[in-house]
């Protein structure tokens, strides 16, 4: 019998300033994994980052007017799409990851790309090496999510709001335990289904991107939530898949996380969502 085909895995990258970073992204992926993969960059900063990989198997292009993460990302895909056939397996993925483990694509092709699909794979996150999934098991109702867009409905609350979380927060995040990498709990080494997967990296099935898509102009920090719950009503899985496992060094381009931009971009993510869920 033969061996399963290796599915084709196009990686989107966003670049703010960060050139040298998405750079040393790219070279780490292609000495870490040897497969078919191949990258698009936009590159959202005003008057660009800096130089930037572009050869035969990066494709580069830019939005200086800074669309946000979900749509640079989307952008970089639409410029692929341009010149090449989209892969069977399409990431969009921060670039102050590191692989700890797992072939990408021995991984992915247990899953049929022709089938919708979301994928989150195992991320750790600080000194702890907290597990960042499974992200969101069940979503919220409505009930909640009004009161967050309320609690945050000004940059002052949103300030106030992150002050009282510790300055951590998560958008969606259910409540339950975490463990660190010594002795990690057996559910975050166990594929399951969840509502919403870790921004950080995200894959998404051919046919994912092709039948259901994403939506436009989704600001920071609600990305999960629009790719869940798109996800959700197109009746697309949304998995958890530990084999593939990245560490994760948070907000490297986002700045700290108590400061008045990312109040400011909180008070407008909290009020998308509220606004998400309240349309059909």
């Amino acid at each position: 019998m033969s061996a399963t085909p290796r599915p084709g895995l196009l990686l989107l990258l966003v670049a703010f300033g960060n050139a040298e970073e998405v750079n040393d992204f790219i070279s780490h992926v292609r000495a870490t994994c040897q497969a078919p993969i191949s990258f698009a960059v936009c590159d959202n900063t005003p008057g660009g980052s800096g130089p930037i990989t572009s050869d035969a198997d990066c494709i580069v292009t830019a939005r200086p007017d800074n669309p946000g993460y979900l749509e640079g990302a989307l952008h970089a895909l639409r410029a692929f799409q341009s010149q090449r056939p989209t892969p069977e397996w399409i990431a969009i993925t921060n670039t102050d990851l590191t692989f700890r483990r797992g072939d990408l694509l021995t991984v992915l092709s247990r899953y049929d790309s022709d089938v919708p699909v979301v994928i989150g794979p195992r991320i750790t996150e600080g000194v702890d090496a907290q597990e960042m999934n499974p992200h969101v098991v069940t979503p919220r109702g409505l009930g909640r999510l009004r009161l967050n867009h309320w609690t945050t409905a000004t940059p002052v609350l949103a300030y106030g709001y992150l002050g009282l979380h510790g300055a951590k927060f998560a958008v969606t995040r259910s409540r339950r335990t975490r463990t660190g990498a010594s002795s990690p709990d057996p559910r975050h080494l166990t594929p399951s289904d969840m509502f919403s997967p870790y921004g950080a990296m995200m894959f998404f099935s051919r046919a994912f991107m092709t039948h259901v898509g994403l939506p436009p102009k989704v600001p920071l920090f609600a990305e999960e939530y629009a790719v869940a719950e798109t996800a959700r009503r197109a009746g697309a899985r949304v998995r958890y898949e530990p084999d593939i496992h990245v560490n994760h060094d948070s907000n490297s381009t986002t700045g700290p996380r108590l400061s008045w931009r990312r109040a400011k971009a909180l008070t407008v993510a909290f009020r998308y969502i509220y606004d998400f869920a309240r349309t059909p």
